[in-house]
């Protein structure tokens, strides 16, 4: 449940102030637990584009700032931050640079509490391409992942039209979600892609080789829609 007030900038900028109330019972690796969380936040958001279909300028700021304490009845203290910063750029008639960062970070004394919606978990279409859907995290002794208290992912895709309205696309990205800040070496996937404007919005097909998962080499993204 969350109650929220909004306000739209000049600038572009829009800023939510909001409260939300969740009740949680998870499992996550080897925490099992049942939490109430009742949690204030802020988030300032900008979406700038050109061609919304198909973006041929264009960028997305996001930041958004979380707090949960006992005070106010909460099981779990945690100050939770993330952004998210993606640009477009067009070169010419017919090349498109994609790039993008995201970063997460939550300090809690209790990691335990932290239901896995407010984890960290990377991998998939919009994140490392490569690995399959939050696939990337830290693990447990038996293997199972547990979520992550920081995030990093960053993303870079150049496009170039082949014919009409088909595009190819390279890329590589590279992230993971971890306990620590400056892991040695964050998970990379690089691939190629197709991209079709269609009469419904632009349709993406990606096939992507993660460097370091030799059981699985290749690894098909499909998604329908814009960058943002």
């Amino acid at each position: 449940m969350e109650g929220a007030r909004r306000w739209e900038f000049e600038s572009g900028w829009i800023q939510h102030l909001y409260v939300r109330t969740t009740y949680e019972d998870f499992t996550q690796g080897s925490d099992s637990e049942q939490v109430l969380l009742l949690y204030p936040g802020i988030r300032w958001s900008r979406t700038r584009t050109r061609n919304p279909t198909f973006p041929t300028w264009g960028d997305r700021q996001r930041l958004s700032l979380e707090v949960s304490d006992g005070l106010w009845g909460s099981d779990a203290d945690f100050l939770r931050l993330t952004g998210e910063s993606r640009w477009i750029r067009k070169i010419g008639a017919n090349n498109r640079v994609v790039t993008g960062v995201g970063v997460g970070a939550i300090e809690t004394d209790d990691f335990s509490l932290i239901p896995p919606s407010l984890r960290f978990f990377a991998g998939g279409d919009n994140s490392v391409r490569g690995y399959g859907y939050e696939s990337l995290s830290p693990r447990d002794d038996e293997g199972d992942l547990t979520g992550g208290q920081q995030l990093f992912t960053y993303s870079l895709e150049w496009q170039h039209r082949m014919t009409g309205d088909w595009w190819g696309a390279a890329f590589v990205d590279t992230g993971d979600a971890f306990d620590d800040w400056g892991p040695n070496d964050l998970k990379t996937g690089a691939g190629l892609g197709v991209r079709w404007i269609s009469p419904v919005g632009p349709i993406r097909l990606d096939i992507a080789h993660p460097f370091d998962d030799e059981d699985n080499s290749w690894r098909l993204h499909f998604a329908i829609g814009p960058e943002f």
